[in-house]
């Protein structure tokens, strides 16, 4: 229950502070799950840095957000940064 404060908190500060046209543009980017995916702040990479970016269509870099939000522990980001540098030197994904 406190998280889900905290989240609901979060979201309402982020909305709260965006012009109409971009609070709109937001929540019908993530549709459904604008809430969720807003609860989160961007970090420096994330699933969809590493899956691909440009590769990956807006509905797979939603789905991978959610993925992580859901799954989140220290191994996984652990994982992710590691995964981060390989991708980076490789310039995989980047156009």
């Amino acid at each position: 229950m406190l998280r889900q404060n905290k989240t609901n908190k979060a979201v309402r500060y982020i909305l709260d502070n965006l012009r109409f046209e971009d609070k709109q543009e937001l929540i019908a980017k993530y549709g459904k799950k604008s809430d969720f995916i807003l609860s989160v702040q961007p970090g420096l990479s994330g699933m969809w840095q590493i899956s691909g970016r440009s590769d990956t269509g807006y509905e797979e870099r939603v789905t991978l957000d959610s993925y992580y939000i859901q799954n989140w522990s220290v191994w996984l980001d652990i994982w992710i940064i590691i995964k981060t540098v390989y991708v980076v030197l490789r310039g995989k994904g980047a156009y």
